[in-house]
């Protein structure tokens, strides 16, 4: 699916919105995005404004919200996405984290000590294909088979783009801070499932009965402390990779 959106950025619309529907079902495990950021930045005379630096390499660096809607139920409203993509990838291991970072952006250096994290940058006028599969979604991985025989938005997600700070590493050395987001498109898999099992799942929404799917959640909360606070308490949730 393509967005309806052609453009995304925190200067424009920063949303986009895509809406599945299908008679058959949909694996939500095949879920992943690609999108296309270019360096947009503009300097003296109109030349380019330098090299764009992604603050992280995995896909989800220029996203900090996404709501996940199932027969117009929101079952899912994450914030602060790539904050939360970047700390389940920390938990992982470096060559799985290394795999997130090479469909993104790719890494220009990382090793196992995970102090030197650096993704590639976007050459000054530029652009960079990305993919990004979510790790953050509990109910995109909760191993079920969803029935989409709702209408015409059985399944709909939207995601919204950062705030510049989140997004790019600004160390004032004539780098870009104009950025776009275009060309997004969300892939998943249509499943077929036998006859039998398709009816029993009609059966239960023609009967206004509910389809339980069970799922763990992430969550991620964002801080403000005060300026010389020496002493802070840190509470941390459990995270399955």
């Amino acid at each position: 699916h393509s967005c309806p959106v052609p453009v995304v950025s925190r200067n424009s619309t920063r949303t986009a919105k895509f809406n599945i529907s299908s008679g058959n079902f949909i694996d939500p495990g095949s879920i992943w995005f690609s999108y296309t950021v270019k360096n947009t930045g503009v300097g003296a005379n109109g030349a380019a404004a330098g090299v764009l630096h992604p603050v992280s390499a995995l896909g989800a660096t220029f996203w900090r919200r996404m709501i996940i809607k199932y027969s117009g139920a929101t079952v899912e409203d994450i914030s602060h996405v790539n904050r939360l993509e970047a700390q389940i990838a920390n938990f992982a291991s470096t060559n799985k984290k290394r795999d997130y970072g090479n469909s993104g952006f790719g890494w220009a250096a990382l090793s196992d000590e995970g102090i030197d994290g650096l993704a590639m940058p976007i050459p000054a006028g530029g652009k960079k294909n990305v993919t990004w599969r979510p790790l953050c979604s509990g109910f995109l991985q909760c191993g079920k088979f969803l029935p989409l025989m709702g209408g015409s938005s059985a399944l709909s997600i939207e995601i919204e783009c950062t705030d510049l700070t989140d997004a790019i590493i600004d160390n004032g050395a004539a780098v870009s801070q104009q950025w776009e987001l275009t060309e997004l498109k969300l892939h998943y898999a249509d499943v077929v499932l036998d006859s039998a099992m398709t009816e029993s799942f009609a059966d239960m929404l023609i009967a206004g009965e509910s389809i339980l799917i069970p799922f763990q959640a992430n969550h991620m909360d964002k801080m403000f402390i005060a300026g010389g606070a020496n002493v802070v308490d840190l509470t941390l949730s459990l995270i399955h990779i």
